[in-house]
């Protein structure tokens, strides 16, 4: 990014962020204790063989599921569930096409911003659960029950095979969750 296109991301990320309520730390504490922003990144590869043979890949290791209705995450929750979290980031990731299939997912807890998840760059949150983020060389805010995507094209080299792959992203923000539904299967 050259350093006028610096200049108005910083002038743009200022505009937006003065136009939202007080973000992150600013959450009420009885919001704060008892509930977080929940918020997904899938990723969709799609390889194509160009050239030459690869290895078949296989993703198959899906380690929470997210019920939309209750509201609830159920899985593997290796992270303290505190009056510290302020969010849960779930990361999963589609391979698809003729180099790899299957779904993998991971649930990481996030209790400070400015934070790095995956693409994104998170400045924080506001009391209604909007995300302010950068990403895809963008300011958003992304607010609940939104999403974002946009898609990349790469060529790889893998044992001798040209391998084309469309990866397809998405992020969506499931808004505030109650943390007593975050819950850890056996």
């Amino acid at each position: 990014m050259d350093r006028r296109a610096k200049a108005l991301f910083i002038v743009l990320l200022f505009l937006i962020s003065a136009s939202l309520p007080a973000i992150s730390q600013q959450v009420p504490a009885s919001r704060q204790a008892s509930k977080v922003v929940f918020l997904e990144h899938y990723m969709s590869a799609n390889g194509t063989i160009i050239q030459g043979e690869a290895p078949f890949r296989s993703v198959n290791f899906p380690t929470y599921w997210y019920n939309e209705n209750t509201k609830q995450i159920n899985g593997k929750v290796d992270f303290p569930i505190n009056t510290s979290l302020k969010m849960v980031f779930g990361d999963v990731l589609t391979l698809q096409g003729n180099f790899g299939e299957g779904t993998g997912n991971k649930l990481y807890g996030v209790y400070s911003f400015p934070v790095n998840a995956d693409q994104a760059y998170i400045y924080g949150i506001d009391m209604d659960g909007n995300v302010v983020m950068r990403l895809n060389q963008r300011a958003i805010i992304l607010k609940p029950g939104d999403s974002y995507s946009y898609s990349e094209n790469e060529t790889l080299k893998d044992h001798g095979a040209t391998i084309e792959v469309e990866y397809n992203h998405t992020y969506m923000n499931h808004g505030y969750i109650d943390k007593n539904n975050i819950l850890q299967s056996p």
